[in-house]
């Protein structure tokens, strides 16, 4: 028994020991084929990426190509739009829909713009686009007003749609009898609303703010300053010619006298917050014309070079706006209000440009810019024949004489007629807005 089970174990180990190299040599079968699929494979690999740089390759050409092609059909329809143009015929969809008006935009754009014909007055007229700017804020669409004030924005239409706009948000504002009240709640709603119709709602809003001042606000206060004039004038006239006579000799004489005394003094307090409201609406204005027109580069050019001496469009502007209100003042008043007014406006006059000049640094050019900017300002404070307000400007320009000194003749232009008496510090503020005050130690002169 024991030997028929050995014999069986022995025929059975010798099966499996001859199973097991057969499946050795089927398993270094497979890792021979295994190795040429991987040697195939590679070779698969290398030609896919050999085949894939081409097709880019290729790819690049025929993308330039069509890129070049895009461009010429591009340049062809260019030519066809000029041609347009040159005839004074539009034509084309583009320019006679409403609706691509963007489109029409950008290929205006695209267009020569040395071209004299070349303008978007023609294609306004044929799309009529200030029309439907205006006809979209009488509907109230502030979406359309917005694409249309995008589309002027880079053309000559785009201060015209401003102004547009300007003109009929003020239209049935001024309906109370108080015109600030009617102004305040005006410049509320147009603030809520620029924003969604311009790119540069700050500016049409402060134009806003210029137009109501100018042509609501200025006229109302000046007129309304003229008429207390007059009512005043005329209530001590007839105090004195019909009522001074039947109470010379009345017991009531001085009672008259003090209620007379009284509602003068009362109509004199009106008068002067009416008058102090309106100079600093002046001032104001004022403020507003220098932070708009004035730029820092304007005294510290970036190239000196091609820069010519003379006074800066801000000072022009504000001169300008001066010498109106001086105009006005003086036809608005008589007698020793006139310099009374014009005394206090010269003074305010001269502080806003004594802070507005501190704000800016000054190259040696720039500070002669400067120099020739406070001369002009000092003609105009001529005007109003105030010895103090001209006293103001003469010193104001002689402290400007400091920003372009020679550091080795400073000492002496400080001690000189017109400075002596100023205060050092204020004379050292001046000198610190030299843009080479670290570097050529100005400091020293003061210390």
């Amino acid at each position: 028994m024991d030997e028929r089970i050995q014999r069986k174990v022995e025929k059975l180990e010798q099966q499996c020991q001859k199973e097991a190299k057969e499946f050795a040599k089927k398993v270094q079968e497979l890792q021979k084929s295994n190795q040429v699929a991987f040697q195939h494979f590679q070779e698969r690999d290398e030609h896919i990426s050999y085949v894939a740089a081409k097709v880019c390759h290729l790819g690049n050409q025929l993308e330039g190509v069509n890129t070049l092609r895009q461009r010429a059909v591009e340049a062809q329809k260019l030519m066809k739009y000029f041609n347009e143009f040159l005839d004074g015929e539009l034509k084309s969809d583009v320019f006679i829909n409403s609706e691509k008006i963007k489109e029409a935009a950008d290929i205006i754009q695209k267009l020569p713009k040395s071209y004299p014909l070349i303008d978007f007055q023609k294609l306004n007229r044929k799309l009529q686009l200030i029309q439907e700017f205006t006809s979209a804020q009488r509907r109230g669409e502030i979406s359309r007003m917005k694409e249309v004030a995008a589309v002027l924005l880079h053309f000559k239409g785009y201060s015209h749609c401003v102004d547009v706009y300007i003109k009929q948000c003020q239209e049935g504002a001024y309906l109370r009898n108080d015109i600030f009240e009617d102004a305040a709640v005006l410049c509320q709603r147009v603030n809520k609303q620029v924003g969604d119709i311009f790119s540069n709602p700050e500016t049409v809003l402060a134009k806003l703010i210029q137009n109501i001042f100018e042509i609501k606000l200025q006229s109302f206060v000046k007129e309304q300053l003229k008429n207390a004039n007059t009512i005043f004038h005329l209530f001590d006239k007839q105090f004195n010619d019909h009522l001074m006579p039947l109470i010379s000799s009345s017991p009531k004489l001085s009672e008259c006298l003090q209620k007379k005394k009284e509602i003068i003094e009362q109509m004199e307090m009106k008068l002067d917050t009416g008058i102090d409201r309106t100079l600093n609406c002046m001032i104001g204005q004022m403020k507003h014309i220098l932070a708009a027109e004035q730029k820092k580069t304007d005294f510290k050019p970036e190239d000196e070079n091609n820069v010519l001496i003379q006074y800066t469009n801000a000072c022009v502007k504000v001169c300008a706006y001066v010498r109106k209100q001086v105009e006005k003042i003086k036809n608005s008043m008589d007698g020793k209000n006139v310099d009374t007014v014009l005394l206090e406006f010269g003074v305010c006059f001269h502080q806003l440009i004594c802070e507005h000049l501190q704000q800016y640094s000054y190259s040696c050019l720039g500070g002669m810019l400067a120099i020739c900017d406070v001369a002009e300002y000092r003609k105009c404070a001529k005007d109003f024949k105030i010895p103090m307000v001209l006293h103001l400007f003469d010193t104001l320009h002689a402290l400007c004489n400091l920003l372009v000194v020679a550091p080795d003749n400073l000492k002496q232009v400080c001690s000189g007629e017109q400075l002596a008496n100023l205060d050092k510090n204020i004379l050292h503020s001046f000198v610190q807005l030299c843009a080479d005050y670290r570097c050529a130690h100005l400091a020293r002169h003061f210390s």
